[in-house]
């Protein structure tokens, strides 16, 4: 919720048409995962993609260290119980409403996006 906000200025700066296919690629592949544990792999792999797009060593570093908190069990734990398919289908709509801001070089659009993205998942985890 601090860091990934920050991300979209330099996204929509920075990225080429190959990190807005590759994001649209990372998104269509979790809309169609069947099990929470692929949904969960194209997720990560949409968040990573959006760090690369910021062509910056600190944030792709920080979406690692994420990633592999994301990997741990205790994660998974929480996210198989919250995620459920109204849950995951509101995720799908922000992940594409995200990728299409920043597609579109509006960064104050796809940071208030990510927000509530965050937002949204972090309500789902902790306070259920």
């Amino acid at each position: 919720r601090l860091i990934e906000p920050l991300m979209p200025g330099l996204i929509v700066r920075n990225a080429t048409a190959t990190h807005f296919a590759r994001m649209q690629h990372c998104f269509a592949q979790s809309e169609a995962a069947r099990t929470i544990d692929v949904f969960e792999h194209w997720d990560g792999k949409l968040h990573e993609a959006l760090s690369i797009a910021t062509h910056n060593g600190f944030f792709v570093r920080i979406l690692e260290l994420t990633r592999q908190i994301r990997d741990q069990g205790e994660w998974g734990r929480l996210k198989a119980k919250s995620l459920t398919a109204p849950r995951r289908a509101q995720y799908e709509q922000q992940h594409r409403a995200l990728v299409d801001a920043l597609r579109d070089r509006d960064a104050v659009a796809a940071k208030l996006t990510l927000i509530s993205h965050l937002d949204q998942i972090q309500q789902n985890l902790f306070e259920d």
